[in-house]
């Protein structure tokens, strides 16, 4: 499906599978340039909301099964309730703003341009070049990281990347509420996601109430310049609330901080809990932990479980208008929260 200059296309309940195992038949599921669209579940009964039966939309075989990219001002991406199954690339997205991805599985497969590129396997959930103002809810990864720590095999949950950041804003974003399971990566950071005013490190990409078991490395930041995410992930007084895969290998498994051109470690918050270590990363590099005052709540904004957002009588037009309003606000509220709790939390 080929998507150009385009808004308010609508997929529900769709399948999209493409059975040629070769290489140069892998091909696209959805490519859209400049092109808003929105995927969500169909339903096989009416008049009854939640739906007790959604009709998830599957996304099998492809070497990207969406990629979407832009150089202009480009209308939203809204993806929820999708399942994506044995892709190279799940989601592929390039300078796209404004992007939504909830309550959506990610099984994923392996990249045959990348076997043929860089000699290794790899695969990849979300990737994210250039993006700003998004939100990743609510979603499951599962890789095929076998537990080798020496394993050459590259399976990564989200993987965002900015290393032209002269040229685009760095904006605050979180990654919250995800599961990151058998990854070589949960989570892959690389370029620039943070920014200064007035000569302090005050905003940028922060990681919140994730789930992570059995990854190489829960979270890792690379570096291109003078990089990083956002120092202080979680505050003094609310914690950030992932939870760790707490392998003692590779050295950095829970947070490894590579990224260079900051004069010192990330400053990670976490919750006390005694009788829970699994928030506490131990295992980390260029890392500073400190206990929180608080916990997180790590409250559902979207609520997940059925691939249905709960908008009691409305019509479908009106359903589709105010789900995308509840993710354009929610992408507007995470940035002024964190603005305003870098500087009072």
């Amino acid at each position: 499906m080929s998507l150009s200059y385009v808004d308010g296309v609508n997929f529900r309940g769709c399948s999209f599978a493409n059975y040629m195992s070769d290489a140069a038949n892998r091909g696209v599921g959805i490519e859209a340039w400049d092109a808003g669209f929105r995927i969500s579940p169909g339903c096989t009964t009416s008049g009854i909301d939640p739906c007790p039966d959604p009709i998830l939309t599957y996304f099998s075989g492809f070497e990207d099964a969406i990629y979407a990219y832009t150089w202009s001002e480009t209308p939203s991406i809204f993806i929820n309730g999708a399942v994506f199954d044995d892709n190279g690339f799940g989601i592929k997205l390039e300078a796209i703003n404004y992007v939504t991805v909830i309550n959506s599985e990610f099984n994923i497969g392996q990249s045959f341009k990348g076997l043929e590129q860089c000699s290794t396997v790899y695969g990849v959930g979300i990737y994210l070049h250039h993006c700003v103002y998004y939100t990743i809810e609510n979603n499951t990864f599962n890789g095929g990281y076998s537990g080798n720590p020496n394993t050459q095999d590259n399976y990564i949950g989200i993987w965002v990347q900015n290393n032209h950041f002269e040229f685009f804003d760095v904006q605050d974003n979180e990654i919250y509420r995800n599961t990151f399971n058998h990854l070589t990566d949960g989570n892959l950071a690389i370029g620039k996601h943070v920014y200064a005013e007035n000569g302090f490190w005050v905003g940028g990409l922060q990681y919140k109430c994730n789930n992570n078991s059995n990854n190489k490395y829960d979270f890792r930041t690379g570096n291109i310049g003078n990089a990083g995410i956002w120092l202080d992930q979680g505050s003094f007084e609310r914690a950030a609330g992932n939870k760790f895969s707490k392998h003692s290998t590779p050295p950095g498994s829970d947070f490894a901080n590579f990224a260079k051109g900051i004069a010192y470690g990330l400053w990670y918050f976490y919750w006390p809990d005694p009788y829970d270590l699994s928030q506490f990363p131990e295992n980390v590099i260029n890392v500073i932990p400190f206990p929180a005052n608080n916990p997180h709540p790590c409250t559902d904004n979207y609520g997940g479980g059925t691939g249905q957002i709960n908008l009691m009588g409305l019509t479908e037009e009106q359903k589709d208008h105010f789900e995308q309003m509840l993710s354009e606000n929610q992408a507007i509220y995470n940035s002024i929260y964190n603005v305003l709790c870098g500087l009072i939390c």
